[in-house]
C-alpha cells in the first residue's frame, strides 16, 4: 500500500500524535507522555526508495512540529500542577535503604505517641467521670447570712498524766512533789452568727469546776471601729500565749506566761485591718468583773481599769497551691497598763513547771500591794515559718509603779516532719492556729473511715523561756528569784482533732524567800491527749 502527498503526511502526523514521540520523550507526571523508536529508525510505509524516502521527510517535518507543540503544552501543564518531568530512572533511584529506615523510625515514634495519647484520653475521662458525679451530688445548704441566728457546738477534752522529779535542795525549799493524772479541761462551745455581721460565743468550762471561758457578741465590719466585741474574752499580751491559750503546740498546762498575764475578763474590743489584712490592731478597755462566781483574786483583786492594745503584722506571707503557709513573717507587740481599784488592791506574780496541776509548787509566787499604784507590761513578738518549720520568740518587761521590773523571754520551734503538713495562721487573731494534717498522712480519717491507714503527723519541739523578778518590791513570804526552763518532746496528730503530746522539761531556778536561798533543778514528763470535736 502507498501513500502519497498530503494525505501522507496528515496520515503520519496523527500516528505521530497518538503517542510516538521523538527520541527524547519521557514519562511525565501526569501519564504515559509517548515513546519513540531507537533513533534513527524510520517508518517505511512503501518499498519504494524515492517515494519512502520523500514521504519520511514529509512525516518527520510534521512529527517535529507536533512534537514541539506537544511539548510546550507539556510544560504547562507541569507548571501548573507544580510537577517537573524527569526521567523514571531517576525518580525510582531516589529511595534509598537509608530513608526507608528513617520512615519506619518515624513512624514508631508516632505510634508511642499515640500510644500516650490514647493513656492520657483515658485518664481524662475518669477525671470527668468523676467531676461529673460530684456536680450531680446536691450542693451542701449554706447558712444564709441575713437569716436569724444560726447556731453550732463544737468543744475539746483534754487530759494528762504528769511525772515529776526534783533534786533533795528543791524538796527542802519547795517541799515534796507528787505525780497527777488529770481529766485538765472539758468545754464546750456554741457559737452562732447571723443578721449579716453579727456572730456569738459562748463557751464554757465543766471540768473540775463550772467555769465561763468566753462569752462576748460580736459586731463584724463596723463602718469606724472594725470588728467590735462586747462580753468577756482574753486580754491580749503576745503570740506565744495567745496560740497556747487557742491551740497546743506545746502541752495546753504550760504557764510560763501566767506570772504575767491577766487571764479573761470583761471588756469591750476593737479589731481592725488593712484591707489585705497583712496588719492588725486590737484595742480594748476591761474591767475586773467576770462571769464566773468565784472571786477574780487568782490573779489580782480589784484592779480597777484595764487598757489593752497589741499591733502585729505580717510582712512576708506567701501560701501554696496546697493551702499551706511557703513561707510567713510575723511582727508585733503588746501593752496593757492596769489602774488599781482602791487602796488594798492586789497583783499576785508566780511561775510554776509544765505540769501545772495543783499539788505542784510554784517556783516564784508573790504578791504586790498596788496601794494606788498601777502596773504595766509591754511585750514584743516575732514568729517565722517555712513549710513545716516554725519558730516563736516573745520578750516583755513588767514595771511596777514604785516597785520594781521583772522580765522574761521566750524563744520556741516546731518542725513538722510529715510532708504536707504545717500549722496555719490566724489573720483575724494574730497568731498560729490549729495545723493542718494531710489527709494521706491521718491515723484516724473520719472522712474514709480509715483508721491507721497512715502514721499521722509527727512534730519535734523545744523551747527556752527565763523569767526574772528580783527587783519587784519586797513583799512577806514571796518568792523572788530567776527561772530558766528547757521544754522539749514531740506531738503526734491523728488527725486535725486528735493530738497526742510527749513533752519534757527541766527547771533550773535560783529563788530566794526571806533570808533562805535555793539553786535547785525541777523536772516534768507529762503525757497529755487534746481532742476537738
Amino acid at each position: 500500500m502507498r501513500l502519497q502527498g498530503w494525505k501522507t503526511a496528515a496520515a503520519g502526523a496523527l500516528f505521530c500524535s497518538l503517542g510516538w514521540g521523538a527520541a527524547d520523550a519521557s514519562f511525565g507526571a501526569d501519564g504515559f507522555a509517548g515513546w519513540n523508536a531507537g533513533e534513527g529508525t524510520s517508518l517505511v510505509l512503501s518499498t519504494e526508495e524515492a517515494e519512502n524516502d520523500e514521504l519520511s521527510g514529509e512525516i518527520n517535518e510534521v512529527k517535529n512540529d507536533d512534537e514541539n507543540d506537544d511539548e510546550s503544552d507539556a510544560d504547562d501543564v507541569n507548571e501548573a500542577n507544580g510537577v517537573v518531568s524527569g526521567d523514571f530512572s531517576a525518580f525510582a533511584g531516589g529511595i534509598s535503604g537509608d530513608d526507608f529506615n528513617a520512615l519506619a523510625d518515624e513512624t514508631e515514634a508516632l505510634r508511642a505517641e499515640l500510644a500516650a495519647l490514647r493513656e492520657e484520653t483515658a485518664a481524662l475521662k475518669v477525671d470527668f467521670e468523676a467531676a461529673k458525679a460530684k456536680e450531680a451530688e446536691p450542693a451542701p445548704k449554706k447558712a444564709d447570712p441575713n437569716a436569724p441566728f444560726n447556731l453550732r457546738f463544737s468543744g475539746r477534752a483534754i487530759a494528762d498524766v504528769s511525772l515529776t522529779s526534783a533534786d533533795a535542795d528543791f524538796k527542802d525549799f519547795y517541799g515534796e512533789t507528787s505525780n497527777t493524772w488529770r481529766l485538765r479541761d472539758v468545754c464546750l462551745t456554741m457559737r452562732g452568727s447571723g443578721y449579716g455581721n453579727l456572730e456569738y460565743i459562748f463557751c464554757l468550762a465543766v471540768a473540775e469546776k463550772v467555769k465561763i471561758y468566753d462569752f462576748y457578741l460580736r459586731c463584724n465590719d463596723t463602718r469606724y471601729f472594725g470588728d467590735v466585741r462586747i462580753g468577756q474574752f482574753h486580754v491580749e499580751s503576745g503570740i506565744d500565749s495567745m496560740t497556747i491559750l487557742y491551740d497546743t503546740p506545746y502541752a495546753v498546762c504550760d504557764e510560763d506566761a501566767q506570772i504575767f498575764r491577766l487571764g479573761r475578763r470583761f471588756g469591750i474590743g476593737s479589731t481592725r485591718h488593712t484591707a489585705d489584712e497583712r496588719v492588725r490592731l486590737f484595742t480594748g478597755a476591761f474591767i475586773p468583773k467576770s462571769f464566773n462566781t468565784e472571786p477574780y483574786g487568782t490573779f489580782d483583786d480589784n484592779p480597777g481599769l484595764v487598757l489593752n492594745a497589741r499591733l502585729s503584722g505580717t510582712p512576708i506571707y506567701e501560701e501554696g497551691e496546697d493551702g499551706l503557709l511557703n513561707e510567713l513573717a510575723h511582727l508585733g507587740g503588746s501593752y496593757y497598763w492596769v489602774a488599781p481599784g482602791a487602796d488594798d488592791s492586789t497583783q499576785r506574780f508566780r511561775t510554776r513547771g509544765l505540769g501545772g496541776s495543783f499539788s505542784a509548787p510554784y517556783f516564784l509566787d508573790g504578791t504586790i500591794s498596788l496601794a494606788d499604784r498601777s502596773y504595766s507590761v509591754a511585750e514584743i513578738e516575732t514568729a517565722w515559718q517555712r513549710k513545716g518549720f516554725a519558730t516563736t520568740a516573745d520578750a516583755f518587761l513588767k514595771s511596777v509603779e514604785d516597785g520594781g521590773n521583772a522580765y522574761g523571754a521566750t524563744v520556741g520551734s516546731r518542725w513538722m516532719l510529715t510532708p504536707g503538713c504545717a500549722w496555719g495562721y490566724s489573720k483575724d487573731m494574730g497568731r498560729f492556729s490549729s495545723p493542718k494534717i494531710a489527709e494521706d498522712a491521718r491515723f484516724v480519717n473520719t472522712k474514709d473511715r480509715v483508721v491507721a491507714g497512715n502514721w499521722g503527723a509527727w512534730e519535734l519541739l523545744g523551747k527556752w523561756s527565763w523569767t526574772e523578778a528580783n527587783s519587784l518590791r519586797e513583799a512577806a513570804g514571796a518568792t523572788y528569784g530567776t527561772v530558766n526552763r528547757l521544754t522539749t518532746g514531740f506531738n503526734w496528730y491523728w488527725n486535725e482533732k486528735t493530738m497526742w503530746t510527749l513533752n519534757w522539761e527541766r527547771a533550773f531556778i535560783d529563788a530566794q524567800r526571806g533570808g533562805e536561798a535555793v539553786d535547785a533543778t525541777h523536772d516534768t514528763l507529762i503525757l497529755q491527749a487534746a481532742v476537738k470535736f
